[in-house]
């Protein structure tokens, strides 16, 4: 799934616009229904997936299974 758009006000900051208000356990959830037997790719801009991962940390994605890459320019 591709979150593009400009970042919302409210909820998690890495959410875009039209998603904003969840909590960012309630968004990583509902983008990622299936969890527990996912591997989560994050790409992005440093900022931004430090956040993403944080979140998807916390809701419960185990190490192994998340893969971040960090764009810089």
């Amino acid at each position: 799934m591709d979150l593009v758009g400009p970042r919302g006000r409210s909820g998690p900051a890495w959410l875009p616009e039209h998603l904003g208000g969840w909590t960012a356990t309630a968004a990583v959830h509902a983008l990622i229904p299936d969890l527990e037997d996912t591997d989560v790719f994050v790409c992005g801009a440093a900022p931004w997936s430090e956040a993403v991962a944080a979140d998807l940390r916390e809701a419960g994605v185990p190490a192994d299974a998340l893969h971040v890459e960090r764009f810089t320019w």
